[in-house]
């Protein structure tokens, strides 16, 4: 099963060498345009993160998401890494909107 990222993710620890570059932060990623193949590649093309380059994975993925929800699954992972690069996460965001709710 192949799937291609569309954007840099950060390198988990077992990532194989030859997916793995370092940023010019010295942080380890798998870059933009990797082409990967794994048995669990539909994964990351269900999260957001990458794009079915094969039959197996189209195949796979379909069965879980249509193309409108692959395109929110997308949006979604847009928002939340825009807002971890500003120093938040989700809770602090749903938190700012909770503020005006107690009056």
């Amino acid at each position: 099963m192949k799937a291609r990222l569309i954007r840099d993710m950060v390198a988990a620890d077992d990532a194989p060498e030859e997916w793995v570059t370092v940023n010019e932060e010295g942080v380890r990623i798998c870059p933009a345009g990797l082409e990967f193949e794994h048995p669990e590649a539909h994964w990351q093309v269900r999260m957001g993160n990458a794009v079915s380059v094969d039959d197996e994975c189209e195949r796979t993925v379909s069965k879980k998401r249509s193309k409108p929800e692959l395109e929110v699954a997308r949006q979604a992972m847009d928002e939340l890494l825009e807002l971890e690069k500003e120093g938040l996460s989700l809770m602090d965001d749903e938190d700012d909107e909770d503020e005006g709710d107690d009056e």
